[in-house]
């Protein structure tokens, strides 16, 4: 007899305005799996989870949940049903305390209806003792790392007795010894008998945690194959369309003078009198462990945050960044770690995303010219590649390489002489 799937997906599509994101996408999930999903930037990976978790709730076709048809119409259903979502921007209440945000929506009572902090406390801490790893219940979110909030949504999934996992990019932050504590925390969970649904562009990770994997590409579902019946290569095939090297050839510039100098960056404990100098046309890579300063290094000399000690100096000129504004001025520009919150406005269009490093540049008496205002956008997003049919799609429908293409953009559109790029390639695929 053949076991039912413990989720189906039949005839998948969505469209957005100019973007047909999901066409006709058909595939199951086997119960107690541990199943990839992949797809260059774009593919519809995000769009299909909104779907199953019911945060989209219009759409073409049907999802099956063990054998049942569903149509969620909020993620508080899907909740209810047993399928959680482990986002890559996680969605903790960072004030509250570890306890605090498991039982979110799923207090325990007495039998007198008052919350049994008593029990709930001591269901948590048996719970993160069950997955092997240290947390204060008692600690504030806030006050955790990267890692460890990623094991508090995991807990919260638990409790609300979750039967499909979805992880999105998990490991997008965490350093290797944070990814082997969260590698057997999956592990342990698919061994109880958890179904895991794994979103990573890091290939890697798919064939160390997957028995099957699922291929998107431009919103249509391409392959599904047994991690042990293909290899990276394939697979990276199947993303892309064609063969992918992972060689990237040099530009052939050679660097020119010194137009920038740092020397003796010393904030707090974590930076301590770091010199370096960056050349007319270089590409200067700096790099570290998670926690070893570089985005501290970054925010200091862009006056983010203010340095105690050190010189900035500027085509030969001493220069001061008392904030972000006058680094702007000075020609430097970020395209940050975290896009979604420092790098976008998700709520505007595309074409003012990328003008607004540069208003003046469209404007005149005060008034922007709609005009120029779009022409310097289309030009940008074709240079860029940027897939949408449309300036005035709003940045929150892209995907997260497109969103990072935006922000590179808006930085072009100033005429920067100088990009900072702060983890450039956090959630971006192979190609």
């Amino acid at each position: 007899m053949i076991e039912t799937p413990i989720l189906e997906l039949k005839g998948i599509s969505k469209t957005f305005p100019g973007v047909k994101a999901l066409d006709d996408v058909s595939l199951s999930i086997k119960r107690g799996s541990v199943h990839a999903l992949v797809g260059e930037n774009g593919a519809g990976k995000s769009t299909l989870i909104k779907i199953l978790t019911g945060i989209y709730v219009k759409y073409e076709g049907t999802v099956l949940l063990e054998g049942e048809e569903i149509r969620f119409s909020h993620p508080s259903e899907a909740k209810a049903k047993g399928i959680s979502v482990v986002h890559q921007e996680l969605k903790l209440a960072e004030p509250l305390n570890v306890v605090e945000n498991i039982y979110m929506g799923n207090l325990k009572r007495t039998k007198n209806g008052l919350v049994d902090w008593k029990r709930m406390e001591v269901e948590a801490q048996e719970l993160i003792n069950s997955l092997g790893v240290e947390i204060n219940i008692k600690e504030t979110v806030s006050n955790l790392t990267i890692a460890k909030k990623q094991i508090v949504e995991i807990c919260k999934s638990i409790m609300h007795n979750c039967k499909i996992l979805i992880m999105d990019e998990p490991s997008a932050t965490l350093t290797h010894r944070e990814l082997d504590v969260l590698f057997g925390i999956i592990e342990k969970l698919n061994s109880q008998g958890t179904t895991i649904l794994f979103i990573s562009h890091r290939l890697d990770e798919v064939f160390r945690l997957a028995d099957r994997v699922s291929v998107l590409r431009d919103g249509v579902h391409v392959a599904t194959e047994n991690t042990s019946d293909i290899n990276k290569s394939e697979l990276v095939r199947l993303m892309v369309g064609r063969n992918v090297s992972e060689d990237y050839p040099r530009t052939g510039i050679m660097p020119g003078k010194v137009i920038f100098e740092a020397k003796n960056i010393t904030r707090g404990r974590i930076l301590k009198d770091i010199s370096f100098q960056l050349r007319e046309g270089e590409i200067l890579g700096i790099a570290g462990l998670v926690g070893s300063g570089r985005t501290e290094l970054i925010r200091a000399i862009l006056g983010i945050d203010k340095m105690d000690h050190g010189e900035l100096i500027l085509n030969g000129e001493t220069i001061q960044h008392q904030n972000f504004c006058s680094a702007i001025e000075n020609g430097f520009g970020l395209v940050p770690e975290d896009r979604k919150q420092q790098g976008i406005t998700a709520d505007f269009s595309i074409k003012a995303n990328i003008c607004m490093t540069d208003l003046q540049k469209i404007a005149k008496n005060g008034v922007i010219n709609n005009l120029e205002e779009e022409s310097y956008a289309v030009d940008l997003a074709k240079k860029l590649r940027v897939s949408t049919s449309n300036v005035e799609t709003l940045v929150g429908n892209l995907s997260g390489g497109n969103q990072q293409k935006i922000v590179i953009a808006k930085w072009l559109f100033r005429n920067c002489s100088i990009l900072v790029m702060d983890e450039p390639t956090r959630g971006i695929d192979v190609a």
